[in-house]
């Protein structure tokens, strides 16, 4: 079976793993900016937002870093 080329590395089993995939592809195109700010506190939002490289977060265990 011919890999398509599709500019990603495939894995093992021939597909494209998450890490290898752009933010385009990552997120769909429908994904608005804004509503992926949704539910983050004032600071959670600066820390996304900060454009200063580079950046570290240091944030204790349930404080939402994730989120």
């Amino acid at each position: 079976m011919a890999a398509a080329d599709d500019g990603q590395t495939p894995n093992e089993e021939g597909t494209s793993s998450p890490e290898n995939l752009s933010l385009d592809e990552t997120f769909s195109s429908n994904t608005d900016a804004l509503t992926l700010l949704d539910g983050l506190n004032d600071e959670q939002r600066l820390a996304v937002t900060n454009d200063s490289v580079p950046l570290a977060i240091h944030a204790g265990a349930g404080s939402g870093k994730t989120r």
